[in-house]
């Protein structure tokens, strides 16, 4: 009996834009009866990663792609072509892009909590309040990702001084109103 593999036909897709390879995986994990977070947990991606994706969202990593590919067992092949007239214009240098690890943060370390109300991103720069928020719209990346890519330590706040100032004023309060309720 031949394999299931074996049964497949090789269907050949040109992908020139992020709206193509987005259909093209909206349409193989409906194929497959996936659900988003099917592809996510067998992508090892978050749901909101395959969300991002099959949006045609520009500035998402390759590498996350490639495993959402390979999940949906979709392979990636590269093929020179002529170039075309059309084409030919240089891409802008968007400041919202993925930056490279070899080019570095956006901006230092030491500058990230320059602003007490708000706290700078290493990937593109932008002075935000809410990190988490800004990393996972923005850059489709979590809070564990962006301490692992930039070589952050665990004890590195990801939070505006403003904010964490708060918070531990309000954990002193916390406290100190249990320590008075086990007094009385």
């Amino acid at each position: 009996m031949a394999s299931r593999s074996a049964n497949i036909k090789s269907k050949r897709m040109i992908v020139s834009s992020t709206t193509d390879l987005a259909s093209i995986v909206r349409r193989r994990r409906e194929e497959l009866g996936w659900t988003i977070v099917q592809a996510g947990e067998g992508a090892g991606t978050s749901r909101f990663f395959v969300a991002d994706l099959e949006k045609g969202k520009p500035t998402c990593q390759f590498d996350k792609i490639l495993a959402v590919l390979g999940a949906l067992h979709l392979k990636v092949e590269l093929r020179v072509s002529a170039p075309n007239p059309s084409s030919a214009k240089s891409m802008p240098d968007s400041a919202v892009e993925r930056r490279t690890l070899s080019r570095g943060p956006a901006m230092q370390l030491s500058l990230t909590h320059e602003d007490p109300a708000k706290i700078g991103c290493l990937e593109c720069g932008q002075r935000v309040r809410n990190l988490q928020r800004h990393l996972s719209s923005a850059h489709s990346m979590r809070t564990t990702e962006y301490r692992r890519r930039w070589k952050l330590p665990e004890n590195y706040d990801l939070r505006p001084v403003e904010v964490a100032k708060a918070a531990e004023t309000r954990q002193l309060v916390k406290s100190a109103l249990m320590r008075r309720a086990e007094v009385q």
